[in-house]
């Protein structure tokens, strides 16, 4: 059998005599290449405007603003994820699904801020209060959501962005505890607030002129057991108050949600996605090193430690945050 190829003189392979079909093979080929450089083109086209829209998209974009689009994204997957499963359990953690009325409220930039203490709360305000002056020459002021009418409440909660910032739980908890029962300007109100609970525990008489100096098992117990010794009293001080009650985020959608740990590069990512142009953030919140974690967490045993968590047991899980991660880096078992 004789076995014809295309050379550049269409030759059969076997024998010196010009391939008889070479013609019409040679136009074959001509059409079926002039088909495929048709399809070619077509499909070339349609992945050229798929790059363009690409990099429309995210390629003209800072790698650090695609990065933080799809952190955001993943926070907020992780708390409808925990709050879906909260509703399904009919927890007692989501059993009130009202707004919180202490919510920011800046008009002019069209966004609600949930402010939490001890996660830079302070200079939050300030900044805010810096912006919204300034971009309203002064006419406009943040408000509550209380200011609000019930219509107006649900037009701004519906319209307008949300953002708030969280951090890891147990770090706030001990910043509060420092702030105020070591070295606050406030230590000794708090102080005369758990005076009779610390001399319960004590067992010691009450003098309200004493420098109590509560210690952090002595914070502890006030927060998780007071009220076996007090129960008219209540330990829900906003400065440890949980993040869940205090911003409400399976009733509120909120945009975007903000890691103290790295408020440098998302508190000015978020002022930008808020439309806030020529504003940076550079306040350094101080923070509790965890060399001073370890020294008062370690004065619980592990019973209390657990108990702790199990207060903030649903903060750590809406917020992404891991509380054997947190033993970990302060150098303690969970045992």
């Amino acid at each position: 059998m004789e076995i014809a190829i295309f050379t550049g003189d269409c030759y059969n392979i076997t024998k010196s005599e010009k391939c008889t079909s070479c013609d019409s093979q040679l136009k074959t080929i001509k059409r079926q290449k002039n088909d495929y450089i048709k399809t070619y083109s077509q499909q070339l086209e349609v992945l050229r405007n798929s790059l363009e829209q690409f990099q429309e998209t995210f390629i003209r974009k800072p790698l650090k603003e695609i990065d933080q689009a799809v952190v955001q994204s993943h926070r907020r997957a992780i708390l409808r994820k925990e709050c879906n499963r909260l509703k399904k359990m009919k927890s007692p953690e989501v059993d009130s699904l009202e707004f919180p009325p202490h919510l920011l409220v800046d008009d002019q930039h069209g966004f609600l801020f949930c402010q939490i203490r001890k996660v830079s709360s302070i200079a939050w305000r300030q900044a805010l209060d810096k912006i919204i002056a300034r971009d309203s020459d002064g006419s406009k002021k943040l408000r509550r959501l209380t200011a609000y009418n019930k219509t107006e409440q649900k037009m701004r909660l519906r319209e307008y962005k949300k953002f708030l910032f969280v951090r890891e739980p147990m770090m706030r908890l001990l910043s509060a505890w420092q702030d105020k029962f070591v070295n606050g300007f406030e230590k000794p109100m708090y102080e005369k607030m758990v005076a009779k609970y610390i001399a319960r525990v004590r067992e010691a008489p009450y003098v309200p002129k004493d420098d109590i100096n509560v210690t952090f098992a002595e914070f502890f117990g006030y927060i998780s057991g007071f009220h076996r010794f007090l129960p008219n009293s209540t330990s829900a001080d906003f400065h440890w108050q949980t993040y869940n009650s205090l911003c409400k985020p399976c009733a509120v959608r909120y945009d975007f949600i903000g890691h103290f740990e790295n408020i440098l590069s998302e508190a000015n990512w978020i002022l930008k996605e808020l439309g806030i142009k020529h504003f940076e953030w550079t306040s350094r919140v101080p923070s509790v090193s965890y060399n001073t974690a370890h020294a008062q967490f370690v004065t619980l045993s592990a019973e209390q430690r657990q108990a702790l968590y199990d207060l903030y047991r649903t903060d750590y899980d809406m917020f992404g945050y891991s509380i054997d991660k947190f033993w970990h880096d302060i150098h303690l078992s969970k045992k």
